[in-house]
């Protein structure tokens, strides 16, 4: 369910997992890349998953073997909304109401 990173203490990444935790900390889906091309060439070296899923933090693997700097911001907890399936849309849909905020989209029903 998570992509989990080892950060050293001034925020550069040492490592990206996917689904195997190597640290108390986890990514929360959003990703930056300097440029397509760069995005483009870590995609090409990423190795498929089963199914032929390619998953989007463990790019980053292929730019740190580069010995490229990548960095993480450590977010609040509080301030995370997961959103990876309907049931976390439908979560984080509730908890934002709490804040007096909306999502604008069109949820299926909660089973």
């Amino acid at each position: 369910r998570w992509s989990f990173v080892d950060v050293a203490s001034d925020g550069r990444v040492r490592r990206v997992t996917e689904k195997e935790r190597i640290s108390d900390c986890c990514s929360v889906g959003l990703y930056f890349f300097d440029g397509f091309e760069r995005f483009r060439r870590a995609y090409e070296a990423a190795e498929p998953r089963t199914g032929g899923e390619r998953y989007v933090a463990p790019l980053y693997g292929a730019l740190l073997a580069e010995r490229l700097e990548v960095y993480a911001t450590e977010l609040p907890a509080h301030t995370v909304h997961v959103l990876g399936t309907p049931e976390d849309l439908h979560s984080s849909r509730e908890a934002l109401a709490r804040y007096g905020a909306t999502m604008p989209l069109r949820l299926p029903p909660q089973p």
